[in-house]
């Protein structure tokens, strides 16, 4: 959206590291040695990778209502569709990612990766903060970081007030 939006002039993410979905979870599968059970319509225990590779197998047009992972089989189609990374590379505004280092639904690895591809194309427009020990809800047996993340996103818009890239 921020792409198609001509008024955004700053994109905040949190708990996304800004890789194509399906690769990040594929990350997280292979993170998780994929050992994680699932329940499904048709399959009563498998991995998340093994599940994942059958719904990219399954015809778009084929009704399913399985589920993967607590998501239906269209939930993660429509994901699969997303291009998080082309999106966020095409972007010319400030873009502010923060995660935390231990998220067990989006690898931080997955923000580290495209920190890297932003390097690679010389683009110095994503500030990211990594939470240590942080979960998807930035939770951390060091507390609470939801405060902290508001603290940085504050002092990080007002060293962007106008949303124009510092080349």
């Amino acid at each position: 959206l921020a792409r198609n939006i001509a008024g955004v002039t700053h994109l905040v993410l949190l708990g996304n590291g800004g890789m194509q979905p399906m690769e990040a979870f594929r990350l997280l599968a292979d993170k998780q040695s994929v050992s994680r059970s699932l329940v499904t319509d048709q399959v009563q225990q498998a991995s998340l990778f093994d599940e994942l590779n059958r719904v990219e197998k399954i015809d778009a047009h084929t009704p399913d209502y399985s589920m993967v992972n607590g998501r239906s089989v269209l939930y993660w189609r429509e994901l699969s569709q997303l291009k998080h990374s082309e999106n966020l590379l095409a972007l010319d505004i400030p873009i502010f990612m923060a995660m935390g280092e231990a998220d067990q639904a989006v690898p931080a690895e997955s923000a580290l990766w495209i920190k890297n591809k932003f390097s690679q194309e010389n683009k110095t427009n994503l500030h990211m903060v990594l939470f240590p020990l942080a979960d998807h809800g930035l939770y951390s047996q060091n507390g609470f970081y939801l405060p902290d993340f508001m603290h940085q996103l504050d002092l990080w818009l007002g060293s962007n007030p106008t949303g124009l890239s510092k080349k």
